[in-house]
């Protein structure tokens, strides 16, 4: 849930786009616990991980509403 008190709208949410494909989701999980392990905090690719499924997500809410995602190739 968000500070508004609500879920976010559209699918797959990230839960379930990390229960279709855990392994990005594990490889961050070790990833900052390899950075714990030598004295520091990293959860850079857990942000970027978390970054593109939020992404994913409010793009398919997006579209579902008649909104059209640019093509970042086209760019």
């Amino acid at each position: 849930m968000i500070k508004a008190g609500s879920i976010l709208p559209g699918t797959p949410t990230i839960p379930d786009q990390i229960v279709s494909d855990r392994r990005g989701y594990f490889n961050a999980l070790d990833k900052a616990d390899e950075a714990w392990k030598a004295g520091h905090l990293d959860v850079s690719v857990m942000e970027e991980l978390l970054a593109g499924m939020l992404a994913r997500q409010l793009a398919s809410f997006y579209e579902s509403a008649g909104g059209k995602v640019p093509d970042n190739n086209a760019l």
